[in-house]
């Protein structure tokens, strides 16, 4: 698996690499990382596509993401190169107003920016460049994409949102009693349709086998796991204002892999007893209220793909 992704700065491209790096193992790279030295100059592209090519050439299998059509271009003719290889050209193209929504949503990125401080100092160049990006002629235009992805010759895909190329399979039964929140690294995230609690379910994209208990998950996909669980925690408990996450993985009725993250406190409709076969039914969330939630819940993907991951 060998898949490059393009399009405008913050459109979620770093959320998407780092979720299929997570999923499937793959070696990643930040176009970022290579394109610019120290003092915001741009790095000779001479020596840029040495690292890229390196990069390429060290492993067998990784995402690069970034918004230059150049690098991409570099990493792209391995197809040439090596016929056997299929390098997967992806453009992600959610429209400006999602990217300024991400921009503004985002917490400090230290491999970008030397303190959040300097970060917020910088949002009002992003904004505009974000709103440049079809008027731009450059190599991280719409306009350069565009002329990537047409004459591509190889397996590609255009994406609206970055949960298109992460959502897979979840159980008709989970589909029926739940709402699909969105898309974090690890798998696809449910809401329970009971609104007197919120009842989050995690369902980790197991990959190609057929694995069942949350302690059969192999060590890459569990640290993808406990990652957004953590984060589903706090988030429930500082948003939210739930005393106690209960967390739970059953799975005796739904064979497929999900996981539980409930919020709790002691004058809810069924504490201190497990929310199953004692929680009564309850309203039902509205339109406004899930949208509210996804919401969060992209604010909440943006701290994760901004925060380094635990050693």
């Amino acid at each position: 698996m060998q898949i490059v992704i393009i399009g405008n700065s913050a459109a979620g491209k770093s959320t998407l690499a780092r979720g299929l790096e997570a999923r499937h193992g793959l070696a990643h790279l930040d176009l970022d990382t290579i394109a610019w030295d120290p003092g915001a100059q741009r790095r000779p592209f001479d020596k840029s596509s040495q690292e890229l090519k390196a990069f390429t050439t060290q492993h067998s299998r990784w995402v690069i993401d970034g918004c230059y059509a150049d690098l991409a271009e570099v990493a792209l003719a391995r197809n040439a190169e090596d016929p056997e290889q299929s390098v997967e050209l992806w453009w992600l193209d959610p429209g400006d107003d999602v990217c300024l929504g991400h921009a503004e949503a985002r917490h400090w990125e230290p491999h970008k920016y030397p303190s959040a401080k300097a970060q917020d100092a910088n949002l009002p160049m992003l904004r505009e460049w974000i709103e440049q990006y079809g008027a731009r002629q450059d190599s991280v235009s719409r306009v350069a994409h565009h002329a990537l992805f047409s004459a591509y010759a190889g397996p590609k895909k255009r994406l609206g949102h970055a949960s298109e190329a992460l959502q897979h399979a979840v159980h008709p039964q989970l589909t029926a009693d739940t709402h699909l929140l969105g898309e974090l690294p690890s798998g696809s995230l449910l809401l329970h349709c009971n609104a007197s609690l919120t009842w989050l379910i995690l369902v980790p994209d197991v990959g190609p086998h057929d694995v069942r208990e949350l302690l059969e998950l192999d060590s890459a996909r569990m640290a993808s796991f406990l990652r957004d669980a953590k984060l589903l925690n706090d988030a429930l408990r500082r948003e939210g204002g739930w005393e106690k996450v209960n967390v739970a993985s059953l799975g005796n009725q739904v064979p497929q892999l999900h996981v539980h993250l409930v919020g709790r406190r002691r004058d809810d409709a069924c504490w201190p007893q497990p929310v199953w076969g004692n929680l009564p039914e309850g309203p039902t969330w509205s339109d406004e209220e899930i949208a509210r939630l996804r919401g969060q819940l992209g604010r909440y993907v943006t701290e994760l793909e901004s925060s380094p991951p635990s050693p």
